[in-house]
Formats: structure tokens, sequence, C-alpha cells
């Protein structure tokens, strides 16, 4: 699989955290690709108070370092874009 995007923009009065994925199934013994899924999750957020935008800033921050902290960054963000990718799995023998 791969991993086309990885990222957060925080700067107060926008944040934008989002994970896109895509993954290929290849056959071993052709090489030939079996199935391909892609999935991404993102989430943002924006506001004109500047009272709310130091907030957020400073929200922001706390999470980044929390995860950096607990070594599970954008963890929920790669998991629901890893389940979106996968979901169109066929089912039943392949």
């Amino acid at each position: 699989g791969t991993v086309h995007e990885f990222g957060a923009v925080n700067v107060g009065y926008a944040a934008k955290r989002k994970v896109a994925v895509e993954f290929t199934l290849v056959e071993t013994k052709s090489g030939r690709a079996r199935w391909r899924g892609a999935g991404e999750f993102a989430q943002g957020s924006a506001t004109l108070d500047s009272k709310e935008a130091a907030n957020r800033l400073v929200a922001g921050l706390a999470q980044r370092w929390t995860e950096e902290a607990a070594d599970t960054p954008f963890e929920y963000e790669s998991l629901v874009a890893v389940h979106r990718a996968v979901r169109a799995f066929p089912r039943g023998a392949y």
C-alpha cells in the first residue's frame, strides 16, 4: 500500500487533518493486480472569531503533542482511511 497524504495544517483560523491511502492486491505468480482500493479521511474547521481561533490553535497543538508522545499520530484518521479503502474488497474466495 501507499500513503498519499498524511498531514495537518493548523493556523488557528483554519485547521485540516487528512490521510489518504491506496492498496493493491497483486497475484504473485503473474504479477497482475487483482484488486485496488483507495480511501481517505479529512476533517477541517474554520472560524473568523479571533478568540476561537486562538483556542483552536492551542487545542490543535496539544493534540499533536499528545499524539506524538503516545506515538499515535493520525491514528483515527488512518484507521478510517484504511477502512474506506478495504470495504470494497470482494467477499468470499478470491
